[in-house]
This record gives C-alpha cells, sequence and structure tokens, in this order.
C-alpha cells in the first residue's frame, strides 16, 4: 500500500523560529525555553519574565504525518481539547486556558508545569506517603472525569500526569508541607472507544481488555475499571522505585533511549505478559504487603473484580495512616481543598475561545459541521 504524502500547513512550513515568534507575540511572552517534539504533537515552552507568575507557558500544536493531512491533524487537536475543556475544573487535570489558529494550525496554551509523574518515580526524596497520596488525587482527577462522562482515558502513564509543587510556588512556614499535587494530561485517546475500533494506548500500561482483538472488540469492555489496572501499575513503579509489576526495570523506558528501552517497548513483550496473565513478578519489600495486595486487586484481569476508585481511595488512605498519621492529616485537608475548589461548570473564556479556533479550523479547511 502507497503511503500518501500530504502538504503540511502553512504555519508548519514556519522555521521554528518564526513559528515562536507568533506563539510569544501572541499571549505577550518574552522568548522561547525550549521546543519537544512528540509523536502527534509540539510542545514550546516560554518565558513569561521574572516578575510574572507563572514564569513558564507551554504552546502545543498538532503535527501533521504522512498518513494524517493537516485538516485531520487539526480535527482531532480540536476533538481532544474540547474533551479536555470538558473536564474544567479540577485541581487534579490538566487543563489549557487559551487557544488560537494560525495559518492552518489551532493552539492550545498551558501552564507548565514542574514536570512529570516518571521524574519522581526513582526519587529518594520523595516519601513512600507522598507517593500513595498522589495516586489518591490521580483517582480524584478520575472520578471527576467520570462525572464528566468521560469514562476511559486510554493512554494513562507517568508521562502523562503532571505535577504541581505548591511548595516552591508559595511561601510557607518551615514546619508545612504540601504534598505534590499531580495534574491528569494528554487527553488525545480519551474515550477513542466510544467513536473508534481504537483500544488500546501504550503498550506497557494497557489494561488486557485493551488488547483483545479486533473481531472481539466491544464498546462495552473499556469501563472506569481499566483506568484502575494502569493505576496499580503506576503505583507499583512508585512504590518499588522503577519496577514494572512484570518485573523490568523501567527506568530505561522512562529515558526513552537505548537498547533496553528497545526491548521494553517491543509490543511482543507485553502481548505475552498479558496472556500469561499479567503475573506481578517484581517483589517489594515485606513492609509493604499492604500495597502489594491493593496492586494485585487493582490488576485484576476480569475489570468487575478490580475496586471502584472511590474504595480504592478509602484503602489508600488507611495504607497512608498506618505509616504517619500526621501526614495522612495533611493529604486529607489537602485533598478536600482540591475537591472543594473543584467547578461544575466549564470555564466560559477558553470555551468560547476553543469555539471560535474550532469554526477557523473547519471554514480555513472547508470542511461541513
Amino acid at each position: 500500500m502507497t503511503m500518501k504524502n500530504f502538504p503540511r500547513s502553512k504555519f508548519e512550513e514556519l522555521s521554528d523560529e518564526d513559528q515562536g515568534k507568533i506563539l510569544t507575540n501572541f499571549i505577550n511572552s518574552e522568548d522561547v525555553l525550549k521546543r519537544m517534539e512528540g509523536l502527534s504533537g509540539t510542545i514550546v515552552v516560554m518565558n513569561n519574565g521574572n516578575d510574572v507568575f507563572p514564569q513558564k507557558v507551554s504552546a502545543k500544536f498538532p503535527i501533521s504525518k504522512k498518513s494524517i493531512p493537516p485538516n485531520e491533524a487539526a480535527i482531532r487537536f480540536i476533538r481532544e481539547f474540547e474533551l479536555q475543556s470538558k473536564a474544567y475544573y479540577h485541581p487534579n487535570i490538566h487543563w489549557p486556558h487559551n487557544f488560537s489558529f494560525h495559518l492552518g494550525t489551532p493552539v492550545a496554551y498551558f501552564r507548565f508545569w514542574e514536570g512529570d509523574l516518571s521524574k519522581l518515580i526513582n526519587n529518594d526524596i520523595i516519601i513512600d506517603v507522598e507517593k500513595i497520596a498522589i495516586i489518591i488525587q490521580i483517582l480524584y482527577g478520575l472520578i471527576h472525569l467520570s462525572k464528566r462522562n468521560i469514562v476511559c482515558h486510554q493512554d494513562l502513564k507517568p508521562e502523562n500526569i503532571f505535577f504541581r509543587d505548591y511548595n516552591k510556588t508559595h511561601q510557607l512556614n518551615s514546619n508545612q508541607h504540601i504534598p505534590l499535587t499531580p495534574l491528569i494530561g494528554d487527553f488525545g485517546s480519551v474515550d477513542l472507544f466510544k467513536e473508534h475500533p481504537i483500544f488500546r494506548g501504550t503498550a506497557p500500561y494497557c489494561a488486557p481488555e485493551q488488547w483483545k482483538d479486533k473481531s472481539e472488540w466491544n464498546k462495552s469492555d473499556l469501563t472506569e475499571k481499566t483506568n484502575i489496572f494502569t493505576i496499580g501499575i503506576m503505583l507499583f513503579e512508585l512504590i518499588s522505585n522503577g519496577y514494572h509489576p512484570e518485573g523490568s526495570d523501567f527506568t530505561p523506558w522512562h529515558l526513552g533511549k537505548g537498547e533496553a528501552f528497545k526491548n521494553l517497548n517491543r509490543e511482543s513483550k507485553w502481548r505475552e505478559w498479558i496472556n500469561l496473565g499479567c503475573p506481578i513478578n517484581a517483589n517489594l519489600d515485606v513492609c509493604y504487603k499492604d500495597i502489594f495486595d491493593i496492586v494485585k486487586n487493582c490488576m485484576e484481569i476480569d475489570p468487575k473484580k478490580r475496586p471502584n476508585p472511590e474504595c480504592l481511595i478509602e484503602v489508600l488512605f488507611e495504607s497512608i495512616k498506618l505509616r504517619s498519621n500526621e501526614f495522612y492529616e495533611q493529604v486529607k485537608l489537602h485533598t478536600n481543598y482540591l475537591n472543594e475548589i473543584a467547578l461544575d461548570e466549564n470555564w466560559e473564556f477558553p470555551s468560547k475561545q476553543l469555539s471560535g479556533v474550532k469554526s477557523k479550523v473547519y471554514s480555513y479547511y472547508n470542511i461541513k459541521q
């Protein structure tokens, strides 16, 4: 089969420098700090200046490929951010605050956070109870999404969980510590199964039901319990300092390079693990028996046997309390506050901006709505 080479959008044809000028001018930013290329989009990080809070903002825009023309890339991008905007507002959900359209390309703007979860897995400074607290907050974010009829992320993984460190951005007393706050990001695969026969996400983090052959696919197979399987994997990684339950040291995978990464990225490796029943081949210290049991329950082959998010939160809080009553109280206070400031309605300004950008995309590419 011959793959057609589609022309790029006029914005994509510009140099990196000229793209940066357009983006910084739009949000009155000082300059571009760095640029990151992903599988489906480009992220440009910009500096607002030392006296501006937040100092860093990121812009994300789609890139077309040989198999995906710019109009299709733009439409997929709009879909992603309609879902992400629908999730506004919860402090554990990564949110866009503005949108623009330049020469055939839509752009979303975000605050640039302190890092992603993959940077915390082998971090000895982060204590175990804080790692458990991170998982609890991700679950609160997933509950919020479920209330908005956003069922299955389909690509949960540490790289798609950003984190906010209030301790670095707020002046606190020396005896105060605010738990790290995770934010669920990258909505490109969210609920794709509802519209297309696309169940898969990133292989090492996929639940068994995401590996079914196309002939066996059923829309009812993917539920909020699919997210729970991945939660179990990420909890194990955090507590084991970098080991996937399958038994592999996942540090090379998160670095994204080298022969070890290539081996861990082989789809056949993970299909075999799924076919074996997802055995937990890595060990946790005996003091983490409760965590091991929680992970095992999350990773049940039958989704119906996995705990729901609310029950899992209760069990995880008990695990924190077992280790530190003081930190338990801190996390309770923090999560109660985050859930109290969550909103049930969309943020009007970015919603209007996104609606305007969507109209421009459809008009530019002469697409009927």
